[in-house]
Formats: C-alpha cells, sequence, structure tokens
C-alpha cells in the first residue's frame, strides 16, 4: 500500500503538467488579464515574459479569490436586505489588514482627486457657470 503514494522523487514526467484551473464559463472571457498580471510578476522580481501557464494559473488564483470575496459580500448584504454596498465588501477584508489598508486608501485618493476635480472646474475662467 506504501508502494500507491507519490512522494517528489516519485513523480514522473510522462505527460504534462495541466491547470488545475475551473474552465472559463464563456469562451470570450478566457484569460482577461494575461497582460495585467504578466506585467505584475515582472514588477514582483519575474522575467519580463513569464511562462504563459504561470499567468494563467495566478489568473484562475485571483477570479477564485474575487468571486469568493464578493459572494461572501452579497450574501451578507442580502441578510442585511440591502444592496451590496462597499460596507459588506470591507467586513471580509478586515482580517486582512493589508488589504483593508489599501482599500481604504484608494478610497480616500479617489474622494481627493473628486474634489480636485471639482474644484479646477469651479475655478476655469474660460468657462461660464450654468443658472438654473
Amino acid at each position: 500500500m506504501v508502494d500507491n503514494l507519490l512522494s517528489v522523487s516519485t513523480v514522473t514526467t510522462q505527460s504534462p503538467p495541466t491547470l488545475v484551473c475551473p474552465q472559463p464559463q464563456r469562451p470570450e472571457s478566457k484569460y482577461l488579464f494575461t497582460k495585467e498580471i504578466s506585467c505584475l510578476a515582472f514588477g514582483f522580481g519575474d522575467e519580463p515574459n513569464p511562462n504563459q501557464d504561470t499567468v494563467h494559473l495566478l489568473e484562475c488564483y485571483m477570479i477564485e479569490y474575487v468571486r469568493d470575496l464578493l459572494s461572501k459580500a452579497s450574501n451578507r448584504a442580502q441578510r442585511r436586505g440591502g444592496k451590496l454596498e462597499l460596507n459588506d465588501i470591507m467586513h471580509y477584508l478586515r482580517d486582512h489588514p493589508k488589504q483593508y489598508n489599501r482599500v481604504k486608501m484608494i478610497m480616500k485618493h479617489k474622494k481627493a482627486t473628486e474634489t480636485t476635480s471639482k474644484l479646477w472646474e469651479e475655478e476655469e475662467p474660460g468657462k461660464k457657470k450654468k443658472k438654473l
């Protein structure tokens, strides 16, 4: 019975490895983020053109994580009796401080950008303000 167990030393290369990723539901959505994940991998120290199987596997992990997070947040929103909101997502990110703080920082930056763009629109001398 011990012979049936595999170890690192007994693995053979008879067939090429296959991805464990489930197939996308729509064929046109197959591997949407290949370019972005390749750039991220390069930014984190990989080579400029990483192996496509690695990129596809990372994309599968990423999509699975986002689906799981949104599914949990959606279930929480339904229990509350409302629509999916950012607070529902943040509820599940609170156990992951890096991700939680990153989302808070992005939202703060977005709010500051919106405020700045409104100020620029108000101060443009060539435009006249519309009267209601």
